[in-house]
């Protein structure tokens, strides 16, 4: 098949490492505290947040004086975003244990996310008074004064934290930002580059350091960074808004629009985030809105969180069909193939008509490699719902393997009539078309409609093709060094572009 796979706003947000904390469980005599402080880290480390609030509750209730229980609340309460939540479970880790410094860092977090200021700043303080060789309660108290504009405050507080550990990432970055933010470029630079040589997966520091050489008029750099910033997470907002200026700057226009453009609707969905939270603590016990809200995540990159709503649908309603769907969703898009077919066959066991949970199953199916699985449920699909663009997407590309050019084509055909907003269809009818010579005009209108939902490559080199096919070489050529400017190496494109360049030189 010709296609190929798609692809606060401030540096002062990096998360210290005890707001990442989950307290270790100690020896306990008491097997089923023990049980439920191990299910709920597994369910951590898996991404089912809303089990592991359900797993350290009942721990909670097990034992009332359990910190362990309590800290871990706190995490999860932290990692969904319920910052006052988190600061009440680590309110009761800092009366169970006052000798745990931790819990006091995360409280502080906690507070200063929840915008309560004061108190995080005495909470941090606490700390210090209890070890004043800790040097993330600084970088904490450094964070919270960038919040509130005390840049020279927070200076002091990051050169303390450094005088007691010279080498906290968190520090160096955080200073380069205060000096960032009074214009001394130069220093910041230095700055940012000694922080991602401790920590080069440091996301805000690529940010920050792209947004320095933005200022300093260093455009190409700035690209570089951003970009960097953006591989460590594809869901980083802001790095496209400010790759589009670099890009702008860069005179690349393409390049600006795309990335405006994934902005857009990353912004988008994260503005249906918000919404959707609201109307999910209106409406708490309705599984329909934790569903959507789980859907606003899943757009929004957010997996972990996604699998926590699904899974509070189904604690409601143990039988909400769409909620196995798109849990099952999640599951197949981190890999987790047990997860996702187990998850769509109690769908199916609930719904036996649903063809999307049989799509769901044809898709896991093709990733494996299934293909003879992955057609029968591709085709059990369509017949149960004709209106599954993605179903006879998939069914165009196992008939174009297979050598079935005529029912390939019909199956693309359809599946861009349902939805023409997918560039893959459109990519492989194009490629069918002017492969064959045959339909080169509409070869050239859906080649150009595919590149402009997505420039990809791949999109580009048939283009070229189509183009090419159709006489317009000054354009062919156009459009594959388009898809050579991206994919330098591809020995496809190459040949493509020598076949033009022989035309044009004729």
């Amino acid at each position: 098949m010709r296609a190929r796979p798609t692809q606060r706003t401030s540096c002062v947000l990096i998360a210290l490492t005890a707001l990442t904390l989950i307290y270790p469980p100690h020896a306990f005599t008491d097997e089923d505290l023990y049980a439920h402080l191990r299910r709920a880290a597994e369910a951590i480390t898996s991404g089912d947040l809303g089990i592991a609030v359900e797993e350290y509750l009942k721990a909670a209730r097990r034992n009332p004086e359990s910190a362990d229980a309590y800290g871990g609340l706190g995490y999860a309460y932290a990692a969904l975003g319920k910052s006052r939540e988190a600061a009440a479970a680590y309110i009761h880790v800092t009366e169970i244990d006052p000798t745990r410094i931790d819990a006091y860092i995360a409280l502080g977090a906690a507070y200063r996310d929840s915008h309560q200021f004061a108190l995080s700043i005495d909470t941090y303080r606490a700390a210090l008074s209890r070890d004043p060789s800790c040097a993330r309660a600084y970088v904490g108290l450094g964070i919270v004064y960038n919040e509130l504009g005390r840049l020279d405050d927070a200076s002091t507080a990051y050169e303390s934290a450094l005088a007691l550990d010279p080498d906290l990432a968190a520090a160096i970055h955080n200073l380069g930002f205060v000096y960032s933010r009074q214009g001394r470029y130069d220093t910041a630079v230095s700055l940012y580059g000694r922080a991602l040589q401790l920590n080069p997966d440091l996301v805000w520091g690529h940010y920050e350091l792209g947004l320095a050489y933005l200022k300093m008029a260093r455009w190409t750099d700035a690209r570089d960074a951003l970009h960097r910033a953006i591989r460590l997470d594809p869901q980083h907002i802001s790095s496209y808004y400010n790759l589009a200026q670099a890009y702008a700057r860069l005179g690349d226009a393409a390049s600006r629009d795309a990335m405006l453009d994934t902005f857009r609707r990353l912004g988008e969905a994260e503005e249906r985030v918000q919404w959707l939270k609201r109307v999910v603590e209106r409406d708490t016990y309705n599984p329909q809105t934790h569903c959507d809200l789980a859907l606003a995540y899943v757009d929004r990159g957010a997996l972990g969180h996604a699998l926590g709503e699904y899974n509070e649908a189904l604690h409601i309603d143990p039988r909400h069909v769409p909620a196995y769907l798109g849990r099952a969703a999640v599951h197949a898009t981190r890999g987790d193939t047990e997860g996702a077919v187990t998850d769509y066959r109690q769908a199916l066991a609930l719904r036996p008509t649903s063809g999307e949970a049989h799509l769901g199953i044809a898709q896991v199916a093709l990733r494996n490699a299934r293909q003879d699985v992955a057609r029968s449920h591709f085709e059990r699909a369509v017949a149960l719902n004709p209106e599954l663009a993605p179903a006879h997407a998939a069914l165009g590309g196992i008939f174009q393997d297979a050598g079935d050019t005529v029912r390939a084509i019909q199956a693309y055909r359809e599946a861009i009539r349902l939805d023409r907003r997918q560039p893959r269809p459109l990519n492989n009818l194009a490629w069918l078309f002017a492969d064959s010579g045959a339909n080169l005009d509409e070869a050239v209108d859906l080649a150009t409609a595919a590149v402009k939902l997505e420039p990809h490559p791949n999109h580009y080199d048939t283009l070229a093709w189509a183009l090419y096919r159709s006489g317009d070489l000054i354009g062919a050529m156009d459009a594959v060094d388009k898809a050579l400017k991206d994919d330098p190496e591809n020995a496809e494109y190459r040949s493509h572009r020598t076949v033009i360049q022989a035309a044009l030189d004729e």
